[in-house]
């Protein structure tokens, strides 16, 4: 939204596709499935459509990989306008299939609250930060680097979540 004031909105869109193309990259070193794109955001989900025993491990690498490929984009182009992204992290159950009008194009995706966490989490990060979800951590904490847990109050669920900053990888 800030950029959208001060910049025409080809700017912003080829803008935007410069990220997202280095953050799809990311996910696909990972195995990662592109889901959605909505706007400045992204969703990508792993261990769909083909079972991965190591999901949560490829989603916070890509999530890491998403973070310094940024910073290196930024770090070369310095006359660009920085983008700060806010990544969250989640592993849970969901119904995964396409979603859509019968007839009309449809989108294949994940539903469920462990996609609403995730968004949720998203939501409450930026500067390029990312925030795991404490079922995630527990699955990775073998190979990540982690802040202390904390709880997070987030919008439409009725008890805060226990959320921990991703520091690096091990």
């Amino acid at each position: 939204t800030r950029l959208s004031e001060s910049m025409p909105p080809e700017e912003v869109m080829n803008l935007i596709n410069r990220y997202l193309k280095i953050m799809c990259e990311a996910i696909w070193e990972e195995e990662g499935t592109l889901t959605a794109f909505q706007g400045d955001a992204l969703m990508a989900i792993f261990n769909a459509p083909l079972p991965q025993n190591n999901h949560a491990l490829r989603a916070v690498r890509a999530a890491w990989k998403m973070r310094m490929a940024v910073q290196e984009y930024q770090y070369a182009h310095p006359l660009e306008a920085d983008v700060s992204f806010g990544i969250g992290v989640n592993t849970g159950p969901a119904t995964v299939g396409n979603v859509g009008a019968q007839e009309r194009m449809q989108n294949y995706t994940a539903i469920g609250d462990v996609v609403n966490i995730a968004s949720r989490l998203q939501t409450n990060v930026g500067d390029n930060n990312i925030l795991l979800n404490e079922p995630t951590y527990i699955q990775v904490y073998r190979h990540v680097q982690a802040g202390p847990a904390f709880a997070l109050t987030v919008k439409n669920k009725s008890q805060p979540l226990t959320a921990r900053y991703m520091i690096g990888l091990l």
